[in-house]
């Protein structure tokens, strides 16, 4: 069961950023169309799954770490994604209540986007330093 989640959750990381960088980076104009849908789709799957894997994993990255730098920067990297994780989803989250101004919402835009591309860098540090749970 952990392995499931955490393939789901690894891989719907990697569709939210490949549908939502891609047009930051290919093509210089908001996302539309059907990346737009397939971000649309995947990002409450990808949320969920987050919480579930993080949930399961907080205990293993709580305890202390031994001197191994492998074992610090994924350690980082874990907290990392838990912390810019939350500002991501509510940013978004913010942009679907008519509370903000046109200017605003661009400006909660920007960082879902900042915070979503540090989260992603942090997921791929997080999976070349993973370490084997202990048994």
């Amino acid at each position: 069961m952990n392995k499931l989640l955490s393939i789901i959750t690894f891989i719907s990381i990697a569709i939210l950023a490949i549908s939502g960088l891609q047009a930051v980076w290919f093509t210089d104009k908001p996302l539309t169309g059907i990346p737009l849908t397939i971000h649309c789709v995947v990002a409450p799957v990808a949320a969920i799954a987050f919480v579930f894997w993080s949930i399961i994993h907080v205990g293993r990255h709580s305890q202390r770490i031994g001197p191994s730098s492998k074992e610090r920067l994924n350690r980082f990297s874990f907290w990392g994604m838990l912390t810019l994780a939350i500002p991501m989803i509510l940013t978004i989250v913010l942009c679907m209540f008519p509370i903000f101004n046109p200017a605003q919402q661009k400006s909660l835009i920007h960082w879902h986007y900042y915070t979503s591309l540090g989260l992603t860098i942090l997921a791929v540090i997080f999976i070349l330093t993973r370490t084997k749970s202990p048994a």
